[in-house]
């Protein structure tokens, strides 16, 4: 068996118990939950819990490939060279993803023997910006999260194309949004300064002895304000994770095309209002991680025209069923 283990102890003794050292083993894992969808095809997909021997408990992913069909072999063969099966090929996508800077998974194991071949790898945290981005902004009306995401964007796919990988499934359904607080160390109330904090019930607060009454104690606590109320920081720190990257690859030719159908694709998936607001910042923040020989006008509208492109297609195709976007 041709294959790899991540070089965690615990973890790796936890995958070598559990039988998930060798091909055999990972096809006679009945453990889990599939999950299933249409369109998968030569894979099986099973999400499962693992603790190891520090009482950690991981959640991962166990992806198998098996009977993969001779044309798809050979169109793998093409774009990534020969005997590298597909789980081989996505454990070196996610590590050549996170090593451009990009938050992904955790690739921890990968093993291949004839045709069948499986990927061990973590979940991620969050929800995919496609399910989760109204809720956010509703969220987050007025403290310039949606500005911020538009930079977080932008800066990820400029990360990925900066290192010369295209995604070639660039939708919102594969991006995860993970927000969290900032450090209640750095809250104006805690630090002392004048705050007009109406999530703390600070807004009137201008007083030493009043702003005593919202402060951090040591026993791990969420501080609360003079009124009870839940304090709402003043920023929200936005981590983006980058998922299916099975298809990713370093195009040989013609690459601008493919990362202009990347932003496009994400373009498309995004909302028509919060892009009207918002993507020019994300383009800023995109062509702040590269060197462009060309104007980054020209490739914002070859953008645009592809999404054109795929809105008319998407048209016809609701014509034909009845359906929409």
């Amino acid at each position: 068996m041709t294959g790899a283990i991540t070089d965690d102890p615990a973890l790796r003794q936890a995958l070598t118990a559990a039988g998930l050292d060798s091909v055999d083993g990972a096809f006679a894992f009945g453990d889990g939950e599939d999950l299933v969808k249409g369109g998968l095809g030569h894979r099986r997909r099973t999400k499962f819990e693992l603790t190891d021997s520090q009482g950690r408990r991981h959640e991962l992913y166990l992806k198998r490939y098996f009977g993969e069909p001779l044309a798809w072999r050979v169109r793998r063969w093409w774009t990534y060279g020969p005997g590298k099966s597909p789980a081989q090929v996505e454990y070196n996508n996610i590590r050549r993803v996170a090593a451009a800077g990009v938050r992904t998974m955790q690739a921890l194991a990968f093993g291949q023997q004839a045709e069948r071949s499986y990927i061990i790898f973590t979940t991620v945290p969050g929800e995919a910006i496609s399910r989760s981005l109204d809720a956010f902004l509703a969220r987050h009306a007025d403290d310039g999260a949606a500005t911020r995401l538009a930079g977080e964007l932008g800066t990820m796919a400029g990360r990925l194309h900066g290192a010369g990988l295209a995604h070639r499934d660039f939708y919102a359904a594969h991006i995860f949004l993970n927000e969290h607080n900032v450090a209640w160390a750095s809250h104006p109330c805690i630090a002392g300064a004048s705050c007009s904090c109406s999530g703390c019930g600070n807004e009137t607060a201008k007083t030493t002895e009043e702003k005593e009454n919202i402060k951090t104690t040591n026993t791990g606590e969420t501080p609360v304000g003079r009124m009870g109320k839940m304090p709402m920081p003043h920023g929200t720190a936005i981590e983006l994770y980058l998922i299916d990257l099975a298809r990713v690859f370093s195009p040989k030719c013609r690459r601008r095309r493919w990362f202009v159908k990347d932003m496009a694709q994400l373009k498309y998936s995004l909302p028509d209002d919060w892009l009207a607001k918002h993507w020019q910042t994300l383009l800023d923040a995109y062509f702040g991680q590269l060197v462009f020989n060309r104007s980054t006008e020209a490739f914002a509208a070859e953008v645009d025209c592809k999404v054109a492109t795929m809105r008319r297609r998407q048209q016809r195709r609701d014509a034909r069923t009845g359906g929409s976007k």
